[in-house]
């Protein structure tokens, strides 16, 4: 079942609040800003059969903000790496979510920690492919060292960036088939109008 679902590895339990010695304070900007300065994570897998290990965070958050619907605050830290053998040329996003709770004044609370993995399309990539994914990266020492933290920001910006431009390009390319579509239908509707007789 894991190797054909999406990756996603969560850490805690349901339920499962661990308190953090950061408290709310009401200047939410000046605070989402603090913990954006001052948090890191390490998140190592280690292959005992090959005696390797790999971290694959980003160490410093790559962003910080307000889950639309809960309000939860939600850390991510990212780090891209190449995609899977028969696209060469792919990447994909190795993602770290924290997410946390709390209320102005109180103290903070970490709610979940979960890994995940995105393709270049936008889609969750399956345990599978994650694996082989990690483990290339692993031989080959893509992650041995961590980037700076403007280097890891910057290469998460790049990443949506190209995920949005390809998801526009799919966009425009499947408006223009439904154009043409629309064209075709409407001339065969015509010609057989046409042909009986209307």
């Amino acid at each position: 079942m894991f190797l054909s679902s999406p990756l996603w590895i969560e850490i805690m339990e349901p339920n499962e609040l661990v308190p953090m010695p950061v408290k709310f304070i009401r200047k939410e900007e000046e605070w989402m800003k603090h913990l954006k300065d001052n948090l890191c994570l390490s998140w190592i897998i280690i292959d005992p059969t090959g005696k390797r290990s790999m971290n694959i965070s980003s160490r410093k958050p790559v962003l910080v903000r307000r889950h639309w619907l809960t309000r939860d605050v939600e850390i991510l830290f990212s780090v891209i790496m190449a995609g899977e053998a028969r696209r060469a040329t792919e990447m994909v996003q190795c993602m770290v979510k924290v997410t946390c709770c709390g209320k102005v004044g109180g103290e903070l609370h970490v709610r979940e920690v979960n890994l995940e993995m995105e393709d270049m399309d936008g889609g969750k990539v399956n345990g599978k492919e994650g694996v082989e994914i990690l483990m290339k990266a692993m031989e080959f020492g893509e992650r041995k060292k961590v980037g700076e933290e403007g280097e890891m920001k910057e290469r998460f910006e790049r990443f949506l960036n190209l995920v949005r431009e390809r998801r526009e390009r799919k966009f425009r390319r499947k408006k223009e088939r439904d154009g043409v579509t629309m064209v075709v239908a409407f001339v065969v509707c015509v010609w057989f109008c046409y042909l009986a007789g209307f």
